[in-house]
C-alpha cells in the first residue's frame, strides 16, 4: 500500500487496492520467518514489518485473516538443520507466535515452504483452507497434515 501516492498511476492503483480490500472475503498475508525481525535477528518489531496501520486494518475489517509464514526450510537451516524440515523449526515457531500476538484473531497462521510447491504440508493446508467451500475439501485433514502443533 502506498500511503501517499504521488502521481496518477499510483492513485489509480491505490483506488483498485482499496476496492479489493473492501470487497475481499478473506485476507491472506504472505510473509516469511525473517520479516519484522530486528537487526539482531532475535526479536521482532511490534508490527512485523507491516506497520501499525496495516495491522490495525487487518484487525478492524472483520474478515478472516490467514498468515502464510514462508521459508520454514531456511529457518531450519538457520537452526542447524538440513533444510528438509520434518517438524516446524524453532525460528519458524517464533515467527508464528509473533504473528499470533500481533493478530490474535487470525483464522490460521501456517508455516510453509512455498518452494516445495503443493506437496508442502503448509502450502497444502493453505490451499485447502482457501477452498473450504469445495465439498471435496478436508480442512481438518490438511491441518492434521501439518504435524506437530505450533503454539499460537
Amino acid at each position: 500500500i502506498i500511503p501517499d501516492p504521488s502521481y496518477g498511476l499510483q492513485r489509480g492503483m491505490m483506488d483498485a487496492v482499496r476496492g479489493a480490500v473492501n470487497s475481499a472475503d478473506v485476507y491472506l498475508v504472505v510473509t516469511d520467518v525473517y520479516s519484522g525481525r530486528r537487526k539482531d535477528g532475535k526479536e521482532f518489531d511490534g508490527t512485523l514489518g507491516l506497520g501499525e496501520d496495516m495491522l490495525d486494518r487487518l484487525r478492524r475489517y472483520g474478515r478472516p485473516v490467514l498468515v502464510a509464514v514462508n521459508k520454514a526450510d531456511l529457518a531450519d537451516e538457520a537452526d542447524g538443520g538440513d533444510g528438509d524440515y520434518d517438524n516446524t523449526p524453532p525460528m519458524a515457531v517464533e515467527a508464528v507466535m509473533a504473528w499470533r500476538e500481533a493478530l490474535p484473531d487470525a483464522f490460521a497462521i501456517v508455516p510453509c515452504q512455498a518452494s516445495a510447491g503443493p506437496t508442502d504440508p503448509g502450502v497444502s493446508a493453505l490451499r485447502t483452507i482457501l477452498l473450504a467451500n469445495d465439498p471435496d475439501s478436508d480442512v481438518g485433514g490438511a491441518i492434521r497434515g501439518l504435524g506437530r502443533p505450533v503454539p499460537g
